[in-house]
């Protein structure tokens, strides 16, 4: 049964109360209370705080579901990329190659189109840079890494130059074959299929025409050049 408030209820109008809050806090001399007026706080120091922009941003990143720093985000990458108990070098690959997007000049980010044989000149040249990293470490006796191993006594292994440099072999066909391999092809034309149904949907609604979204062709050979290139260096 709904009431209304504001009506005649057995012939008696009811009017809303009138109440100055104003004016009763006024009465009241109901002033706010800081910390300082109180006895627990009338003897603390007066404490002043400044954050920097880079803290305001980690709390921003800590405080807002979604909200992290990419910036930073991608130096933790980067810093567990390279101080590994090793485990995989695909993020510094991944790192190597542009996704889409680039910081542009004013500090946003801007839809690039994918060069695919700039992606393979990056993609050699950041292996190669990575291999000699990797044997000036052992060369100079300062490059450690380790791997787990139930059997050993805290659970891992060092590992040798050699071992390494196949982890790093490895990693690198399995990135390449996973983002320029025909799988990889076959995933984009399907998504674009999925992208004109949609397109095709819509524009029979509206009685009009589309344009389809055709995805860029990886080149047949690009997996091939590149794994050829990087074994001409060993």
């Amino acid at each position: 049964m709904s009431i209304a408030l504001y009506g005649n209820i057995n012939g008696y109008s009811y009017k809303a109360p009138e109440i100055d809050v104003f004016k009763l806090a006024k009465e009241q001399n109901n002033k706010p209370v800081s910390i300082k007026e109180t006895e627990w706080g009338k003897d603390l120091p007066q404490v002043r705080l400044s954050i920097s922009e880079e803290g305001l941003r980690a709390l921003h990143g800590t405080k807002m579901k979604g909200g992290a720093d990419p910036y930073e985000a991608a130096k933790e990458i980067e810093f567990a990329s390279n101080h590994q108990p090793i485990d995989s070098f695909y993020n510094r690959f991944a790192g190597m190659v542009s996704s889409g997007y680039e910081l542009g000049v004013a500090g946003e980010y801007e839809k690039v189109e994918t060069d695919y044989n700039e992606h393979a000149k990056r993609l050699i040249q950041g292996f190669n840079e990575i291999k000699s990293e990797i044997s000036r470490g052992y060369e100079s006796g300062t490059r450690l890494r380790f791997v787990s191993d139930e059997s050993s006594e805290d659970g891992f292994r060092q590992i040798t130059q050699d071992e390494e440099l196949k982890m790093l072999y490895d990693d690198f066909s399995t990135f390449v074959n996973n983002r320029y391999g025909e799988k990889r092809q076959k995933e984009n034309e399907a998504v674009a299929r999925v992208i004109n149904d949609f397109k095709e949907k819509i524009s029979g609604r509206d009685n009009g025409t589309y344009d389809p979204y055709i995805p860029k062709q990886i080149p047949t050979n690009l997996v091939e050049r590149i794994m050829s290139a990087i074994k001409d260096k060993e």
